[in-house]
């Protein structure tokens, strides 16, 4: 149940977050945007193997998983604040990206290692669930809501909305195995 709940809770925050990443780097850096999506796209891949290679060498699962938590919210608050130099917004980028893999990784360890009898399917599928109702909920807010090219929505807010879904992943996480149970 703690994967379901986790998956489910993490899938929201991402969810939040990539809904929102387009429409606010357009709206508020113009072709500057480029250079946020180009900075996630190489966190991204960096954080898989970050994720793997610290698990593996360490044995560890739940305390890399808190870090990467308690350090993916401060990341994806700094990245959807507009009025920051635009270097740490890049910064705030690639790390938020970088540790949204290292999480991902982490956890699809823990579950592959510890589920038991769960099948796999239905707890990754709660993730899905998780992303649909975030992207209803901002579908349903943006057309009930009168937001117009003078008074657009504040993609930024929804960017750190996101970020605080990640803080309530640290409740079921707490509950993740500490060391990792197989030796390959």
């Amino acid at each position: 149940m703690k994967f379901i709940i986790f998956f489910f809770i993490y899938f929201l925050g991402l969810g939040s977050y990539l809904s929102a990443l387009s429409p606010y780097a357009d709206q508020h850096f113009g072709e500057q945007a480029y250079w946020i999506y180009l900075a996630g796209q190489m966190g991204y891949p960096l954080g898989y193997l970050v994720g793997g290679y610290l698990s593996d060498r360490l044995r560890l699962l739940r305390p890399l998983l808190l870090i990467g938590l308690a350090l993916l919210v401060p990341a994806q608050w700094l990245q959807f604040t507009p009025d920051l130099p635009f270097p740490l917004i890049l910064t705030a980028a690639i790390c938020n990206r970088m540790l949204l893999a290292v999480n991902l990784q982490l956890a699809s360890i823990a579950l592959l290692e510890s589920a038991g009898p769960e099948p796999f399917s239905r707890i990754r599928s709660s993730g899905t669930l998780g992303f649909a109702v975030i992207q209803c909920a901002l579908w349903v807010t943006l057309t009930v809501m009168d937001y117009s090219a003078a008074q657009p929505f504040p993609f930024s807010l929804s960017g750190k909305t996101g970020a605080l879904f990640f803080v309530l992943c640290l409740l079921p996480a707490a509950r993740i195995q500490i060391h990792r149970i197989s030796h390959e």
